[in-house]
């Protein structure tokens, strides 16, 4: 797989999306690659809904962890890896941010280097697959259109 947005999309149009999202989650070897095996293993604990890749204003995303948050090595490694994505933007398909919403917010649960790459390039919008327990799907369309 390539984990681009368009691959994603093809999986969101064939209802595969959850597919999708467990590949990229779980994959160690291209050359992006940062597995996130805990939300992978978390999203198939209950049904859920995903709903995506769609464009989205990256200031309704609430972050959970990013730099500000970081301290000596664990900085420095977290800072190389968005200086690398940054550099290779224009020539590499970044994958959509990986969104939970819950309580009325949209919390970014994977693509922390991706979102600060972003914002460091001042891109205002970028596109993100939305994800949530199945039965607030509804409150989340009504949400997401209020706010888009």
């Amino acid at each position: 797989m390539k984990y681009t947005i368009e691959e994603a999309n093809k999986y969101s149009n064939e209802n595969k999306l959850d597919i999708w999202l467990q590949s990229f989650l779980r994959d160690n070897n291209n050359d992006h690659a940062n597995p996130n095996i805990p939300l992978a293993d978390g999203l198939l604990l209950e049904e859920r809904f995903y709903l995506g890749p769609i464009l989205f204003d990256l200031d309704n995303i609430t972050p959970v962890r990013i730099e500000n948050h970081l301290q000596g090595n664990e900085l420095k490694y977290y800072n190389e890896v968005v200086d690398r994505i940054k550099n290779d933007y224009n020539n590499y398909n970044l994958p959509p941010l990986i969104l939970e919403y819950k309580d009325n917010k949209f919390y970014l649960t994977d693509g922390n280097h991706r979102y600060s790459a972003l914002k460091k390039l001042k891109i205002d919008k970028y596109y993100v697959i939305v994800w949530g327990n199945k039965n607030i799907k509804d409150k989340f369309i009504n949400t997401y259109k209020n706010k888009n």
